[in-house]
């Protein structure tokens, strides 16, 4: 009455880690398609004041950006963390964590100055 089932389900890690050579190829083309869009800007340093969102948003304005926008930033910065999460369109990384799906699914990208000159180092190699 309790008896076992003959093929049951086997609970299996169907995963797929890509190779390093592989993800760093895909970096590099998806980066320089958002160069080549022109969707790519460079900034100093998010110098934010507060944590409000409103002053994060016009920094946002002033840079020409509306739509879906990838932030890249290796700073410990607490205040553009806590000012651009509650935007819905606006994703905040560090350069280790961003993806090439992460460029190609956001119209614009905007590094800070050393994180531009960190990811030049790592693509290069």
């Amino acid at each position: 009455r309790s008896g076992g089932i003959t093929h049951g389900p086997k609970p299996r890690d169907y995963s797929y880690h890509l190779p390093k050579k592989m993800l760093l190829g895909a970096l590099r083309a998806a980066l320089s398609a958002r160069l080549q869009e022109g969707a790519v800007k460079v900034v100093k340093e998010f110098e934010l004041s507060t944590h409000k969102t409103r002053d994060f948003h016009e920094v946002l304005e002033r840079l020409d950006l509306d739509s879906t926008v990838l932030i890249v930033d290796n700073s410990d910065n607490p205040n553009l963390a806590l000012s651009s999460r509650n935007i819905p369109h606006v994703t905040l990384m560090e350069s280790h964590e961003v993806h090439p799906f992460h460029l190609l699914g956001h119209k614009s990208v905007v590094f800070t100055e050393s994180t531009i000159r960190h990811c030049s180092e790592v693509l290069a190699s």
